[in-house]
């Protein structure tokens, strides 16, 4: 019986308290950027209102934490221990509870508020992009759609693609550094250009410097203490590129994701830990709180700042509104969280609900050798559990015939095999089993009764030499001679000795 030395990355369960912070924050810019995209004309001014549009950059922030979270477990198991596996089957199932339930609820209202709202007079909560038919739900259900105008329905369509390609993209990383970087600009460059950005392509970009980032944590690489000036550096210069950008061709459906920016964010998420103040002000339990309901405040932003700006503008105008809709927005994100989201955000929970149904897609992926995704190196086969000395282990003997022909013949279950060899070193080491018969010839000996796990080793370190015939786990009463203890059925010199 022999421990699975390739660990699963469930073996790593870290939480980085400074990585909430970051969470809160690029909610918090998600609101201002959905906040003065949807209100009327605040009369910023071009520094501001570069600002705001800069705000929309917290999909690129998401996106470099997700793909820092979840490849962090892997990668920190593959560098503890030479080798890890992640478990696809578990991995889509958890992956599915972390983010449908909170979406399909969310979802489920912006349908059948605005119809019931148009059905009973109500006036303030209608809203023209709601479609009536069941197929516009299925797909937006499922492949985020157009989103209905929601900014956040469609940046999960781009993180569901992400979630999809991201067992090939950790595999690619631990075999080819190089083809993985490959892969990321190609991303960059074809996220910004007509298709490729209308497909998303760029999304791939912060997700997969999130997967460096977590790999260059894991092994405390050198980078992480630049990786703050990186980000400095980096952001300035997507200041400078980003307006050239925006002249580019192709059609802006979602987000414009700038590849310099996804650099900044990325490093700045490998270098937030370590930075004693920065990382004490990102682990406020205050911005914890924010960070972990980030998601749930995303998805209601749109729908609850359309409905207070719409009803709060004529009264309280534009700049009032627009304060009071980001409040009302963040607020009903919290009570989501604390209504629906909060119960699907505990690990535990998804591992546990994960388990029967990650079954269930492991049996499916099995045939095709895609139920396990094995990153860094194998180890060598494991050494056997019973071995006689250090010599033997050295150059260890050829079974006869019979003996492959008992070990073929050996079934049952792995709980039943453990449980049998626990029973025989159990009786073993009590001397209940009945000493060996000696072979024909030998003279008479008296057992040595030893300890199941005690090694064997020479009794004197200065012995004669080692009388012929002897049998294993016996000793002669004459004067003192070494003696090398075994574990196992006894058999003539010369023939070879399994436990």
């Amino acid at each position: 019986m022999v421990r699975d030395s390739v660990p699963s990355s469930e073996v790593v369960r870290a939480r980085f308290a400074e990585l909430d912070g970051l969470r809160a924050l690029a909610a918090l810019a998600f609101v201002i950027y959905e906040t003065i995209r949807l209100a009327p004309p605040l009369g910023l001014s071009a520094a501001a209102a570069r600002a705001a549009a800069d705000a929309s950059q917290s999909l690129t922030l998401f996106l470099a934490l997700s793909g820092f979270a979840l490849a962090y477990p892997p990668l920190a198991a593959m560098r503890e221990d030479g080798c890890a596996y992640l478990d696809v089957g578990r991995f889509a199932v958890k992956r599915a509870l972390r983010v449908y339930p909170a979406y399909l609820v969310t979802l489920a209202l912006a349908f059948v508020l605005p119809s019931l709202a148009v059905r009973y007079g109500l006036p303030a909560l209608a809203h023209h992009r709601v479609p009536h038919d069941a197929g516009a739900f299925v797909r937006n259900a499922f492949f985020a759609g157009d989103g209905l105008g929601n900014d956040a329905f469609v940046a999960l369509g781009l993180f569901a693609r992400c979630y999809a390609v991201f067992p090939l993209a950790l595999l690619l990383w631990s075999r080819s550094t190089r083809a993985f970087g490959a892969v990321v600009g190609i991303a960059a460059v074809a996220g910004q250009f007509g298709p490729g950005h209308a497909w998303g392509l760029g999304a791939f970009v912060p997700f997969g410097l999130g997967i460096v980032a977590a790999d260059l944590r894991a092994q405390n690489h050198r980078f992480v203490r630049l990786a703050l000036p990186f980000a400095f550096v980096a952001a300035a210069a997507a200041v400078l590129v980003e307006p050239h950008l925006e002249t580019l061709p192709g059609a802006s459906v979602g987000f414009r994701i700038d590849p310099l920016w996804a650099a900044a964010l990325a490093a700045l998420v490998a270098g937030a830990a370590g930075r004693r103040p920065l990382e004490a002000v990102l682990a406020a339990p205050f911005l914890g709180f924010f960070g972990v309901a980030s998601f749930a405040i995303a998805l209601v932003t749109v729908p609850v700042v359309s409905f207070v700006l719409r009803q709060l503008t004529p009264s309280a105008g534009a700049g009032g509104a627009a304060v009071n809709a980001a409040v009302v927005a963040i607020v009903a994100g919290c009570v989501l969280w604390q209504l629906i989201d909060r119960w699907f955000s505990d690990a535990s929970l998804r591992r546990a609900a994960a388990e029967p149904a990650g079954n269930v897609l492991d049996a499916l992926l099995r045939p095709f050798h895609a139920d396990r995704v094995y990153i860094g190196t194998p180890p060598a086969a494991p050494e056997p559990l019973v071995a006689a000395s250090a010599r033997d282990r050295a150059t260890p003997e050829t079974p006869s015939g019979t003996d492959l022909a008992s070990l073929s013949q050996r079934t049952g279950s792995a709980q039943e095999l453990a449980a049998e060899i626990n029973e025989t070193k159990r009786r073993l080491a009590a001397g209940l089993l009945p000493p060996a018969a000696p072979p024909e010839g030998a003279p008479a000996a008296r057992p040595v009764r030893v300890a199941a796990e005690e090694p064997s080793i020479p009794i004197f370190a200065t012995p004669p030499a080692p009388p012929s015939g002897l049998t294993a786990g016996t000793a002669r009463p004459a004067e003192p001679r070494p003696v090398r203890l075994r574990i196992g059925t006894s058999r003539s010199a010369g023939e070879a000795t399994h436990g």
